[in-house]
């Protein structure tokens, strides 16, 4: 499992470039064998019959960047695409609101450098135009397309990324072999997350992300919290947040509910939770019971 580093909670909690339940796959041969890749990667959940030549790279401010390993994910209205430098270094990152193949100019991407010091780059940040063209080959399993951005950070430094290319990068459909979860029952319809549950780590918090059909639930937990029940709050610091997007996108912050932290130890972290979202008059629009979680982090 692999996870990108964010550079700030709010950023996290408006599209997470950590992903869960996903696998890295080796690239081209041809092209990793500088980078010495794991020769014994897990089984992917979703095998890809005739995988060809996977290659992901895109020039940097002029300097290509080739990775080493790749991860893909497509399922409920998202494509996850990321490309590992040596030894993870460095991070590449492309989500898209859609599954289909095509041309997509309001894509999130983003660069992390993994050096002490440096700030995720992302398109969120920089100016000019964003642009990706995908082909999703349903057939077999992958990924291919170009992409081109300027990313850019919160100290004012853009980086300009030009000739992206990612071809035949195998892709799973969600499915967690690493065994986490998250469940819920929104507005008494269960709903099991697993097909698109984010993980990601900002700052040392804990942020977890479910994207439903016509909904986003989005879990904010302080990564000092030991296990116990925690008020969710409504206020910048809390020790827990909750967070509700729904199918106009628009995003409630939840002031009434409660998180239970069952563990936190070895890299994981389970509880339950439950809440009700309320619009401005104080009216409960929606109800969220029975939620549960155990998913791995990374600090």
């Amino acid at each position: 499992m692999k996870k990108f580093k964010v550079l700030s909670v709010l950023f996290v909690l408006f599209a997470a470039i950590g992903i869960s339940s996903c696998e890295t796959e080796p690239v081209d041969p041809v092209l990793s064998d500088q980078f010495n890749p794991d020769p014994n990667p897990n089984p992917n959940p979703n095998p890809n019959p005739n995988p060809g030549n996977a290659i992901f790279k895109v020039d940097i401010d002029g300097q290509t960047f080739v990775a080493a390993s790749t991860v893909a994910t497509v399922g409920n209205g998202l494509i996850s695409i990321g490309g590992f430098g040596t030894n993870e270094a460095e991070t590449v990152a492309i989500i898209i609101d859609g599954t289909a193949s095509g041309t997509y100019t309001d894509a999130l991407m983003s660069y992390d450098p993994m050096t002490d010091g440096e700030n995720t780059f992302t398109n969120l940040f920089g100016q000019g135009e964003s642009t990706v063209t995908i082909t999703v080959n349903a057939a077999n399993h992958t990924l291919s397309g170009t992409f081109s951005f300027t990313g850019g950070n919160m100290t004012d430094v853009t980086k300009q990324f030009t000739n992206g290319v990612f071809t035949n990068i195998p892709y799973t459909t969600g499915e967690d072999i690493f065994g986490d979860e998250l469940f819920a029952t929104v507005d008494g319809v269960d709903i099991d997350y697993v097909d698109d549950l984010i993980v990601a780590v900002a700052n040392n918090d804990i942020n977890i992300i479910g994207v439903g059909a016509d909904h986003q639930l989005k879990l904010y937990i302080k990564g000092s919290v030991t296990p116990g029940t925690y008020d969710i709050e409504d206020a910048f610091g809390a020790n827990v947040r909750a967070f509700y997007t729904d199918e106009d996108d628009t995003e409630y912050d939840v002031s009434d509910g409660t998180l239970t932290v069952i563990s936190k130890a070895n890299g994981r972290i389970a509880g339950t939770f439950s809440f009700t979202v309320q619009n401005g008059a104080g009216e409960t629009i929606h109800e969220v019971e029975n939620g549960e979680f155990d998913v791995e982090y990374d600090f």
